[in-house]
């Protein structure tokens, strides 16, 4: 029955954004295709296919997504823009078991690790600071360096210097939160 409405759900996102000219209230096409995932991860969560934990499936999962990448093309789900609907859904989800597995992967590699445990301890506080902390190196590459964003296009090289300086300004956010304002991380008593 939940494949049967996922099925249809499919069919109603794909027929809505091949056949329906006018915009929907509320992002509700980007709601019809993501409801999508919400249901496959439901049934993820069910079956024991999240169990296996192999380098040789990480790696065969990421050529999946960079195959269905290179032949769907730019997806933008904020603008109703998905290419082929069947890559779509077939990248998005090699890309869930990707992400799924190469996670566990690490967190066996690196479970010993002081910093990545510790990054890994506060993600709820990055989560909720990292685009504050990306405002503020947008605005030190534009004001203070005279550069246009643009110098971060089709630069990953750039774009992991970028992210990893977004963290680092997080850091005293972390420490500061932890501190004083554990409750805002999910954190009971304070730290003294």
């Amino acid at each position: 029955m939940i494949i049967a409405g996922i099925l249809l759900l499919i069919f109603v996102a794909w027929a809505n954004s091949a056949l329906n000219p006018y915009v929907l209230p509320f992002t509700i096409p980007t709601a019809l295709y993501a409801v999508v995932f919400y249901a496959f991860g439901y049934l993820l969560k069910q079956s024991k296919a999240l169990a296996v934990n192999n380098i040789i499936i990480v790696i065969v999962e990421a050529l999946i997504v960079l195959l269905v990448a290179y032949f769907n093309g730019k997806v933008a789900m904020h603008r109703n823009i998905y290419g082929n609907p069947l890559l779509f859904f077939a990248g998005g989800i090699a890309g869930a078991f990707f992400i799924i597995h190469l996670s566990r992967y690490l967190s066996n590699l690196f479970k010993s690790n002081k910093l990545v445990c510790y990054l890994g301890a506060n993600t709820l506080v990055i989560c909720g600071f990292h685009l504050q902390t990306f405002s503020v190196i947008k605005a030190i590459v534009i004001y203070v360096l005279g550069l246009s964003l643009s110098v971060f296009s089709q630069k990953i090289g750039l774009n992991m210097l970028f992210s990893a300086v977004s963290i680092l300004l997080c850091i005293p956010v972390i420490w500061f939160i932890n501190r004083y304002l554990p409750f805002i991380a999910g954190k009971s008593n304070l730290k003294k």
